[in-house]
């Protein structure tokens, strides 16, 4: 018991020394630098991803409640069954051998599951008094307080439109909680992203969130065969895509951010390759930011002291692997600049409003 004693406090003083080298610069709060950073993010139109990260870590949604659901509502069989076939494809043909593995056509099965039978795009709603579904006689007229069963389920915003058929006011709630995205299995970007982060969970693959400023949601997943986060977007199908946005839809974007169950990273670099929009902070100032954010995140998750120094130090080794990989040109596997189509989910109005139309 004693030697137990000796070797966990031997480990916690070597975590501590390692952590304090690295963590020279950015001590506390009473750092000047430090300060004005975080006043400057604070105040600036990026204050909401700040939120966003402290919510995820309070109000944890991907529980393993959640997970089993999903295991039950997905189509595993055929999930799985599509994957071992463009596998088996993909080995038959020498050029493309190996560029992915099973666990990498598991999640392009999943994807065109969940695209093409799964989960439907909401333009409007259909009227729930006649069915109507005809969205040219579907108006919206405004917003509505979510009720606190809507609230329960995460719905911060209710679109409220009127049928011009039956005169009834139709409410669309935008829910946040991906179990009961599980039943609906109908809404926009968010809620389809929301859902699909969850059955990305449910199949035990490490995955998280990516935010744009500009209004748009996507998901990355860690593949051990590529050695490297993957871009998947469920709303148009798109695996290892990172320029899509740029390039296909025209986008203007930012800044781009990548949430997982704890950290927050700037992945601007990786999906903005071109007509970036003005920097809102300098990178110093962000790289600051970040990385106090994600200090207090550890500590925030952390049991006691040993393991928030071991969790600094495991954060330190992924920012020099991320930078490695950001310094290397990324290996998309299927981005051609001739598969980058313009943005095909939601309808033509609204893509040319929001400038994804490829234009």
């Amino acid at each position: 018991m004693e030697c137990k004693k000796v070797k966990d406090r031997l480990v916690t003083e070597y975590l501590k020394i390692e952590c304090s080298r690295l963590n020279r610069r950015i001590r506390s709060l009473k750092n000047p630098k430090v300060e004005q950073a975080l006043l400057q993010f604070k105040n600036s139109r990026l204050a909401h991803m700040r939120k966003a990260h402290l919510d995820g870590i309070r109000n944890p949604q991907y529980t393993d409640d959640a997970i089993f659901q999903a295991l039950e509502t997905m189509d595993l069989d055929h999930i799985f069954e599509k994957a071992g076939s463009l596998y088996n494809s993909q080995q038959q043909d020498e050029s493309k051998k190996d560029s992915l593995d099973e666990t990498d056509f598991t999640v392009v099965a999943l994807l065109d599951w969940f695209k093409n039978d799964f989960f439907k795009w909401v333009n409007k709603p259909p009227c729930p008094v006649c069915h109507s579904e005809d969205e040219s006689r579907i108006r919206m007229v405004g917003s509505a307080r979510p009720t606190s069963e809507e609230l329960s389920y995460g719905a911060g915003v209710v679109e409220v439109f009127n049928c011009d058929h039956c005169s009834c006011a139709i409410r669309f709630p935008r829910y946040n909680d991906p179990k009961k995205l599980l039943r609906t299995r109908a809404g926009r970007c968010g809620e389809w992203n929301n859902c699909f982060l969850l059955c990305l969970k449910a199949l035990g693959l490490k995955a998280r969130c990516v935010r744009n400023v500009e209004d748009h949601v996507w998901s990355e997943y860690y593949s051990e065969h590529l050695k490297r986060w993957v871009h998947l977007d469920s709303c148009e199908n798109a695996f290892d895509q990172p320029e899509l946005y740029c390039k296909g839809w025209g986008k203007k974007m930012s800044y781009c951010f990548a949430f997982d169950d704890t950290l927050i990273e700037d992945v601007s670099a990786k999906y903005i390759t071109q007509g970036r929009l003005p920097k809102m902070l300098d990178d110093e100032t962000i790289r600051i930011c970040l990385y106090f954010f994600n200090q207090e995140a550890l500590k925030m998750v952390s049991e006691n002291p040993e393991a928030f120094y071991s969790a600094l130090v495991k954060y330190h080794r992924c920012l020099s692997a991320n930078r490695k990989e950001s310094g290397s040109k990324s290996r998309a596997v299927n981005a051609s600049l001739t598969s980058l189509l313009p943005r095909q989910s939601g309808s033509a109005s609204w893509t040319s409003e929001r400038g994804e139309n490829g234009l």
